[in-house]
């Protein structure tokens, strides 16, 4: 690929160093002067005509021919009455020429002339229509020359005419298309059908081609056939059958597409846009079946290129862009298998020239098909490269008799192209030879060039002929595997399973001759038993091939893989034991040993199955506690396996050996109950009987350890009196075992209350005697029973008892601030049974003496501080004080707060004495004492009358109007101080602001703020325009977007002014202006704003009458005609130029009349500069 691309490039540089294939035909620039409109034609002969738009006469037409020497002028120079605005050639089968042409000088309508020998005369009348007939095309069908036209009478619809002889009459009915037919061409085919094709305006400006049925005009295909718009149809017949035809694309960005009419649809031959950039004047032509197409090429500096369909693809003829220059109105013919553009030279003046493709020199084949070797039912492929243009391909076989043409029948495809395709190549193909034929495009003559032959070897794939087969081994013995295969070049890989797929298996202990068609299997392990083996066989070819599997069995030792296990079992029960062994044909003797060694065991009670892989043993006695057992297994190989040894555990059934006894407590103690057993793995379980029946215990309050020998019971009451109470007991083995019952006896405890100063408490909770500055207190026992015994005792230090204080019912504390301690009482039931109380407590404060209290305060404060008042006592005592307001308690704390102090506060405090005494608080209170607070600072903030809005840069004076001869005012702002003086001067305001001020006292109190805000004046100018860039005599819109204005001025700066709010302004002058806008305020603050060369005016004249020049029509289709009427014919300079401001044409002239032909130009506006004026152009 490399060498093709190097040798195209060589063929590159030497074709643009000068060694083009395409001759001049004649001289380049053959006309005298510019050629406007060129058509082109020739006879069969190759006797070659142009026609053309002549600008060394006027713009009328010339017809010049080729002698084979030079170019001469066919009758006259300017045969036409003025100038042309359309144009067009036909040859007829004789060798007459015709020309047909709108003649400007007669409204654009036709003429139709044709050569006599001697001079070109009228065929039928000049002007032969009612209207215009821009453009026209002219075709010879047989006899009859025949015409096609925009038809102006009927809307620009197409109108197609012939010449009977005598008269031009229609062909079907004029204006036959829906709409605007633009851009006709007229062709016909083989059988000389009439044919048009057209840019369809109705269709979005698609092609629609038509045809004449000899009654109406029909469609080929549908209308609008293509995807989008379209410019410059050129239609054709392939081998006057099949229609073609190319143009301008729209939607491939003005490149050349070409279609065809299959018939059905119209279908795109090659991909559509495939030229390099965006064309003019595609011109297409058939040679047979072959398309060819040439054209102006854009991307190529407008040059002229040719390009042919091989098949496949479009491929350039020589090189793009041959000509010298730019290429207009290009038109190809193929006259004898010869290829001929003819066009518009750029290069030369804007002349005529042709030119002919000549080089038919041969191919260079750069890279030959190489033999290939595949095997059966493979596909494969040969390849050949070739430099040069205009290739084409066909591939030949020779199987010993000859070369033959291929044709893209199974399994050969692409015979036609440099790579062609074999499919399931087959034996027979086996050494057949192949080579290609490159033939070169060119006229007249098709150079040829054969490939090197190239030879296709067949290869045969591996197949088995006979599989291995299953074999049979011990542990450690030897043993192998065998295959036979047929195929080209075989290997051998033997493999084994691993359960999730075939892996290789490589030379090892175990293995040799992997790689052969006999495996080697030594010292067999057991692993090794039911290994499955297969052998792959691979050769040149795939697939590979795989026998089938073979099985190798192995035969083990005997081996043990479940051992017996130890049994545990009751005595008087069965049981049975099993081991479970692996090995080839083992047996089973099973042994016993009771302390002197192991002894077969033979089937007799208590034993059988003793020659099994499970033994039995019935009626277990316990004598058999502590027996072993272990099994012998033996088996084709030897040694024997032999088991573990299994314990024989018997286990007994429960027995009583202690049972419960009856029991009797005071009523709350703890109790428990118990038995004894003997038996394997005991579960003890008690249950309770109330008179309604047994009930199982569990372990909840106040029961606990219910599942254990010794039951508890913790705190029974008077409710547990005469409850039964039993034992169950159960066991790994039966049966269950009940206890006897017993009988839970409750003894009541005393009953006693005591009262403290007549008051009853209650003895079960903690008793608190309390008092303030001392007080007597009595004891006593409120039911007091004579054969209880009573002992009151007293705490003297924690858990120490001074001694009993007898057994009285009353017991007096006198002055409880030097008898206060912690106190109990013991009462004991005649039945023994005691209980104590819970401790009585006695406290005892003294109360804070009168008007102890003094509080401190701050002597002077600022109305709204906080203020903070602290309380403290003469007696030096740490009191909790309190703080009222009338009634209202605001604090319990030695200070008190007040927030935002305005006003005197009428205050009372109280002094507690407070403490904690055996885990008990005691408060006693002392008198309500008056306090008088300080009377409060108020100060006034100052006041400053000023106005609020200030013009930028303006001068601010503030003064406070009423300050205290002591005061000071501070200034602030964002809460910063700024000033600390009477009065504050903002010099140059620039910002506004918001200033915070107040008064300060000689006690630093401070007023509230006084807030003056200071704003600037928001005017501010600011406009917008509609248009910064117009064409004179315009109007631009300003858009007034200034804030906060109240009136206006506006400076256009053509010397206009306004003071409307929006106004519109015309301009007059081309030039560019700067404009200003002046706002003014309500208070009168102004604001402006300027902008600089802010509008551009700019001027093209839109009149069609510029200094006796006029141009017409426009908007024009085709010819855009240019008449200068001075007396004084100076010289013009004419130049059109795109909307982009490219330039599309320059030219001078002296002509009274000067024709641009805008045929080709795609729709749009154009301008068009004479001298230094300026015109737009619309082209439809």
């Amino acid at each position: 690929m490399k060498k093709i691309v190097l040798l195209l490039l060589i063929l590159k540089i030497i074709i643009n160093n000068g060694f083009s294939q395409w001759e001049t035909v004649g001289i380049e620039g053959f006309t005298a002067g510019s050629a406007d409109m060129v058509c082109f034609d020739a006879t069969g002969s190759e006797v070659l005509y142009v026609a053309f738009a002549d600008g060394a006469n006027s713009n009328k037409v010339t017809v010049m021919k080729y002698n084979g020497i030079s170019w001469t002028i066919v009758g006259t120079a300017g045969i036409s009455a003025g100038t042309v605005s359309s144009l067009s050639l036909a040859i007829n089968s004789t060798g007459i020429p015709y020309i047909a042409y709108s003649d400007a000088i007669n409204s654009d309508k036709p003429t139709v002339k044709m050569f006599n020998g001697s001079a070109w005369v009228n065929v039928g009348t000049s002007g032969f229509t009612a209207g215009s007939t821009n453009p026209i095309k002219i075709k010879i069908v047989g006899t009859e020359p025949h015409v096609a036209f925009s038809d102006g009478t009927y809307s620009g619809k197409a109108t197609v005419m012939k010449f009977n002889g005598t008269d031009w009459v229609n062909v079907g009915i004029p204006g036959f298309t829906p709409g605007i037919a633009s851009e006709i061409t007229l062709e016909k085919n083989g059988g000389n059908v009439i044919h048009v094709a057209y840019r369809d305006i109705f269709n979005l400006n698609k092609t629609s081609v038509m045809k004449f049925n000899g009654t109406d005009w029909e469609n080929i295909g549908t209308a609008g056939f293509t995807t989008g718009a379209i410019n410059s149809p050129s239609l054709t017949f392939a081998n006057g059958i099949t229609p073609y035809i190319a143009f301008k694309d729209g939607n491939a960005l003005s490149k050349a597409s070409v279609m065809k009419f299959n018939g059905t649809s119209w279908i795109n031959e090659g991909i559509p846009g495939f030229s390099q950039g965006t064309i003019a004047y595609p011109s297409l032509v058939l040679n047979s079946s072959t398309p060819y197409i040439a054209y102006q090429d854009v991307s190529n500096n407008a040059k002229a290129t040719v390009k042919q369909y091989n098949g496949s693809f479009w491929t350039t003829i020589d090189t793009s862009g041959f000509s010298a220059g730019m290429a207009s109105y290009v038109t190809l013919k193929i006259v004898n298998n010869n290829l001929y553009v003819a066009y518009k030279d750029g290069q030369n003046s804007n002349k005529a020239s042709v030119k002919k493709f000549t080089s038919c020199s041969f191919p260079t084949i750069s890279q030959h098909p190489s033999s290939s070797s595949v095997c059966h039912n493979i596909t494969t492929s040969f390849s050949v490269a070739a430099s040069g243009s205009t290739l084409s391909y066909q591939w030949q076989r020779n199987e010993g008799s000859g070369w033959v043409d291929l044709t893209n029948t199974v399994p050969f495809s692409n015979v036609t192209t440099p790579t062609m395709n074999i499919s399931n190549a087959d034996y027979n193909m086996n050494n057949d030879q192949y080579r290609c034929i490159v033939n070169k495009y060119c006229m007249p003559t098709m150079p040829t060039i054969a490939s090197n032959a190239a030879t296709l070897t067949v290869n045969v794939a591996p197949s088995i002929v006979s599989h291995p087969e299953n074999v049979s081994v011990c542990v450690g013995g030897n043993t192998s595997m065998q295959t036979f295969a047929s195929g080209t070049s075989l290997t051998y890989q033997w493999q084994t399973y691993d359960g999730s797929g075939w892996i290789n298996l490589t030379n090892s202990s175990n293995y040799s001759n992997v790689t052969t068609s006999i495996l080697g299997i030594n010292n067999v392990t057991l692993a090794m038993n039911n290994y499955v083996y297969r052998c792959q066989v691979s050769g040149v070819c795939t697939p590979n091939v795989s026998t089938n599997q073979a099985n190798l069995t192995v035969n083990t030792l005997p081996a043990i893989t479940q051992h017996p296990l130890n049994l545990t079992i009751c005595e008087g029960t069965n049981s049975a034991n099993f081991i479970t062994a692996s090995g080839t044909s083992i047996s089973y003797q099973w042994q016993k040993n009771e302390g002197s060694g192991w002894v077969d065991l033979t089937n007799t009670i208590p034993f059988s199955n003793v020659n099994s892989s499970q033994i039995t043993i019935t009626n277990i006695q316990n004598e058999m506690d502590g027996l072993f057992l272990r099994c012998v297994v033996s088996g084709a190989c030897t040694p024997s396996a032999v088991s573990d040894s299994v314990l024989l555990t018997v286990n007994t059934s429960p027995v009583f050996t202690s049972l419960p006894i009856d029991s009797i407590i005071c009523e709350s103690e703890n109790v428990s109950f118990s038995a004894a057993a003997n038996g394997t793995n005991l579960y003890f379980g008690w249950q309770i009987n109330d008179g309604s029946g047994w009930e199982s215990l569990t372990n909840t309050f106040p029961y606990s350890n219910v599942n254990t020998p010794v039951m508890s019971i913790t705190q029974a009451g008077n409710s547990f009196n005469n409850l039964r109470f039993r034992c169950l007991v159960a066991g790994t083995c039966s049966p269950l075992i009940t206890s006897n019952e017993v009988v839970l006896t409750i003894k009541p405890l005393p009953n006693t209350s005591i009262l403290v100063n007549s008051n009853m408490l209650d003895t079960l909770n903690t008793i608190y005697i309390q008092g303030c500055g001392g007080t007597n207190q009595i004891i006593s026992i409120n039911n007091f029973i004579s054969n209880y015994s009573y002992n009151w005792y007293k705490i003297i230090a924690p858990d120490t008892i001074l001694n009993g204080t007898g057994s009285t019912q009353n017991f007096n504390l006198s002055n409880t601030n030097e008898v206060q301690g912690v106190y109990y009482l013991i009462t004991t039931h005649a039945n023994g049974c005691n209980i104590k109380s819970k401790n009585i407590i006695v406290t005892s404060l003294k109360n804070p003496a009168n008007n102890i209290v003094s509080v401190s305060m701050p002597t002077y404060i600022c109305k709204g501080d906080t203020m903070l008042l602290t309380a403290s006592n003469t007696e030096n005592q740490n009191y909790l004080y309190k703080w009222f307001n009338n009634t209202t308690e605001l604090s319990t704390n030695d200070s008190l707060v007040l927030l935002n102090y305005t006003a005197v506060v009428p205050l009372n405090i109280q002094a507690i004495h407070d403490t904690v005494i055996y885990d008990f608080e005691l408060s006693c209170p002392g008198n309500l004492q008056n306090i008088n607070t300080t009377i409060p600072d108020n100060v006034n903030p100052p006041s400053v009358i000023t106005d609020n809005l200030y013009c930028k840069y303006s001068t601010v004076n503030l003064t406070p109007s009423n300050n205290p001869p002591l005061n000071t005012v501070m200034w602030y702002e964002n809460s910063l101080l700024i000033n600390n003086g009477p009065y504050f001067t903002i010099p140059s305001l620039t910002n506004s602001h918001v200033f915070a001020l107040n008064n300060v006292n000689e006690h630093n109190c401070v007023s509230l703020d006084t807030v003056i805000k200071i704003t600037v004046d928001s005017i501010k100018a600011e406009f917008s325009v509609s248009d910064s860039i117009i064409e004179l005599n315009n109007v631009v819109n300003f858009t007034n977007q200034s804030t906060n204005g109240n009136t206006y001025h506006w400076n256009f700066g053509d010397g206009q002014t306004s003071t409307s709010i929006n106004p519109a302004h015309y301009y007059y002058s081309i030039n560019t202006f700067t404009v200003s806008l002046t706002a003014t305020s309500p208070i009168g603050c102004k604001d402006t704003i300027i902008k600089q060369n802010l509008i551009q005016v700019t001027g093209i004249e839109d009149n069609l009458y510029m200094e006796n020049i006029f141009i017409y029509p426009n908007p024009v289709n085709e010819i855009l005609s240019i008449e200068n009427k001075n007396a004084n014919k100076k010289e013009i300079e004419i130049s059109v130029y795109d909307i982009l401001g490219n330039t599309l044409l320059t030219e001078k002239t002296k002509n009274n009349k000067i024709s641009i032909n805008m045929y080709n130009y795609p729709s749009g506006i154009y301008i068009l500069k004479l001298n230094n004026k300026k015109i737009k152009i619309q082209k439809l």
